[in-house]
């Protein structure tokens, strides 16, 4: 092994004898960034990867984005939503089945859902029988201001070409999977 004097210490395989190389998986695995976004320039929710969960551990297949949401300048982000493989999975059959429908609506639920300060509420609509379609989105942020609770709200409504539908979901199939 070489060292001192400015040389730069390098190890070789008979160098490494007798030790044993212990990799440890991480316990999250984070992500370059993934960012996929509904809308356009203007009227947007943007959802940017974080992490997910290693399949082997308990929640294998959870996903943490940020959420970012925007109409016209106006806009929020919440910086950490989790949603289960359960959820995600759902969201992706309902989405496919909409998209040959353009009925109803889907939703995008996520592991607070059922809170009364869920930090997402995303919905894909059909706004009419001619098969016009929108998506409605609320970020909420829970602080504590003053020893109370303050939550901070931010609801973005607008149109979707329907013509963006099955990129829509070929884009959420790659955030997800």
């Amino acid at each position: 092994m070489a060292g001192g004097d400015g040389e730069s210490a390098r190890l070789s395989s008979q160098d490494l004898r007798g030790f044993e190389v212990v990799c440890a998986a991480p316990l999250l695995q984070r992500y370059v960034a993934f960012v996929m976004r509904v809308g356009d320039d203007h009227s947007f929710v943007q959802f940017d990867l974080k992490e997910k969960m290693p399949e082997h551990l308990p929640g294998g297949g959870d996903v943490a984005c940020s959420i970012e949401a925007s109409f016209d300048g106006f806009h929020g982000k919440v910086e950490s939503v989790w949603f289960s493989r359960e959820d995600i999975s759902e969201f992706l059959s309902q989405l496919r089945k909409f998209e040959e429908a353009r009925r109803g609506s889907v939703s995008l639920l996520n592991m607070s859902s059922k809170s009364d300060y869920t930090p997402l509420r995303f919905e894909i609509l059909s706004v009419d029988e001619a098969g016009h379609l929108a998506v409605r989105a609320e970020l909420v942020k829970v602080s504590y201001r003053d020893a109370a609770l303050a939550p901070l709200k931010v609801s973005v409504s607008f149109p979707l070409d329907g013509e963006t539908l099955s990129s829509t979901l070929i884009e959420f199939r790659k955030l997800f999977e």
